[in-house]
């Protein structure tokens, strides 16, 4: 069911970030849009696969008349509800922090906290994304994006 939830809510914030994108000069709004249609497709393909999923295990555990779907765990929950408000967080942080201040310390705080990869694939992922979003929103599509504190 997490799954579903997440996909469901990828497809508003791609459709959020599509809207949004309309207002940008003609050059700088493919590129959101385009990865918003996309993000809007592969998130209902994840909803359809998990779907599937859940009735093959339904039907594997003869469990034909029990729930499709039940309720996340409350941990996992909480968990989701923090990275929401991280991402609000981060948002408001690049205007007042700075983009190489806030991303850095926006991408450590999970991967920190969930360690899904260890010290060295942190601080690789970290600088790996900082810099293609660097890349690609500020040297490559020329947003005004302020970089530290204070620009």
């Amino acid at each position: 069911m997490g799954r579903i939830l997440v996909a469901v809510v990828a497809i508003g914030v791609a459709f959020y970030m599509y809207g949004q994108a309309a207002d940008y000069p003609r050059a700088a709004r493919r590129l959101p849009q385009l990865l918003s249609i996309i993000l809007i497709l592969l998130a209902t393909l994840a909803v359809v696969r998990e779907v599937v999923r859940l009735r093959r295990a339904r039907l594997a555990d003869g469990a034909a008349a029990g729930p499709l779907v039940t309720l996340p765990e409350p941990g996992k929950v909480l968990i989701g509800v923090a990275f929401v408000a991280l991402i609000f967080v981060y948002a408001w942080a690049i205007p007042v922090a700075g983009y190489l201040v806030a991303t850095p310390l926006m991408l450590a705080l999970p991967l920190i906290a969930l360690r899904p990869v260890g010290w060295r694939g942190i601080g690789i992922t970290i600088v790996a994304v900082t810099g293609v979003i660097w890349l690609i929103f500020i040297w490559f599509l020329n947003l005004p994006v302020p970089l530290y504190p204070g620009a």
